[in-house]
């Protein structure tokens, strides 16, 4: 199983996507608007990536929680 986070990069930036399940967690998506006070929206999310395709950018993956 693999780990993505918002700080959690490899050494040259690009964290390499394998063959292995992979959970990707934003903390806090929408953070500048949070920061700055804005009062557009912001939540917390985390997926799974059930396919990707990192050539072409393409994922497809499945929303396991959405904080309101």
């Amino acid at each position: 199983m693999q780990l993505i986070g918002e700080e959690t990069t490899a050494a040259n930036g690009i964290t390499e996507l394998t063959d292995h399940p992979t959970w990707i967690i934003d903390p806090l998506d929408g953070t500048t608007n949070f920061v700055h006070g804005s009062g557009k929206e912001f939540d917390i999310t985390s997926q799974r990536v059930a396919a990707s395709n990192p050539y072409v950018k393409d994922a497809f993956v499945e929303a396991l929680k959405e904080a309101e």
